[in-house]
């Protein structure tokens, strides 16, 4: 018999040849915090929380998740390690973990996976219920590309200070293309700087203004898991997009100032307004995308892909609760 359960203590995981797995960092959490972020409620959870499937004594099936920045609305998967045999106790653990967090309020789950791992892409898809939602392309800045000095001719950048997370919330989610829109839109938390960010050198966050008027037409956020690799997000207005080699350029310096060892590496949001733009010019310049993962979505909203406007305004429309299919409310 399989057995659901959060995990609470760490076991070592026997692995088999029909399981499948992926990981987004290589450590688990440290055991004291673990125990803390347990006790608390979704609300307040800061950290990952990982769940598993047991038969018997082996464990079948993994699952770690955490939220998003500061967000207790939006959670994403960063380490899994799901059974994919007949008994389907991947699946199991997967509909546990989504309906648990559901039931709290959570309205959107994440999962980030490597665009050549075809089984998990697959698994997440067929068996649990996932969309294939859009994609993240990285690209490697090559320091033959930098040059020593910049300039911008209608924008200046400045340290990100949080009196501005509101301007950055509407700029962030206003940048999203209206369809991918509703599960990846964010709340002005996550993009509060919190009080332990100031004491580590693994994110820094700026503000780009506008020189005319001094308003808020951008903001950039890089960001490390290893010291080594800087990924660097960004979102800019499309008329000050003429500004982004003069942008790439101050980021590689900033960093050239702080580290001798260190990798730039520009992640291209397919579902930002500007995206192509950012995708052709590293096209133009012969910059190879180094990777691309997959952005796998589980919510609750059905989506009408084709625009038939005139079939919607001569009927009655029902919205469904996708959790226990009752009508929410008619129109």
């Amino acid at each position: 018999m399989t057995i659901v359960k959060r995990l609470l203590c760490f076991y070592k995981i026997k692995t088999a040849a029909d399981n499948v797995g992926y990981k987004n960092c290589t450590k688990f959490p440290n055991i004291f915090l673990y125990w803390i972020n347990a006790l608390l409620p979704v609300n307040f959870k800061f950290m990952e929380e990982i769940y598993i499937a047991k038969d018997n004594k082996n464990i079948t099936s993994l699952i770690s998740i955490k939220p998003i920045l500061n967000s207790n609305k939006r959670f994403e998967i960063v380490k899994f390690y799901l059974n994919n045999d007949t008994n389907n106790s991947g699946k199991l653990l997967m509909d546990y973990v989504v309906s648990k967090y559901a039931a709290c309020g959570v309205t959107s789950i994440l999962a980030y996976v490597d665009e050549n791992k075809k089984d998990v892409i697959a698994l997440f898809s067929n068996k649990c219920g996932f969309r294939n939602f859009t994609s993240h392309q990285f690209f490697k800045i090559d320091s033959k590309l930098i040059n020593d000095s910049y300039i911008f001719d209608d924008i200046y950048i400045e340290k990100f200070k949080n009196k501005f997370s509101y301007e950055a919330t509407a700029l962030y989610n206003e940048a999203i293309q209206p369809y991918f829109r509703l599960p990846l839109q964010k709340s002005e938390d996550e993009f509060k700087i919190a009080v332990g960010d100031l004491f580590v050198n693994k994110i820094f966050r700026f503000n780009i203004f506008n020189k005319t008027n001094n308003k808020l037409c951008g903001f950039i956020r890089i960001l490390t898991y290893d010291n080594l690799n800087y990924i660097m997000d960004m979102t800019l207005l499309s008329p000050f997009s003429h500004n982004f080699k003069s942008i790439l350029v101050y980021c590689y310096n900033f960093l050239n100032d702080k580290f001798k060892n260190f990798n730039l590496i520009f992640k291209n949001k397919k579902y930002q307004i500007n995206s192509n733009f950012y995708e052709d010019y590293f096209k133009e310049n012969k910059i190879n995308m180094v990777y691309r993962e997959i952005v796998l979505v589980k919510d609750y909203f059905n989506y009408i892909k084709e625009n038939n406007e005139t079939k919607i305004q001569n009927s009655k429309i029902i919205f469904f609760n996708d959790i226990n299919q009752n009508p929410a409310f008619f129109v």
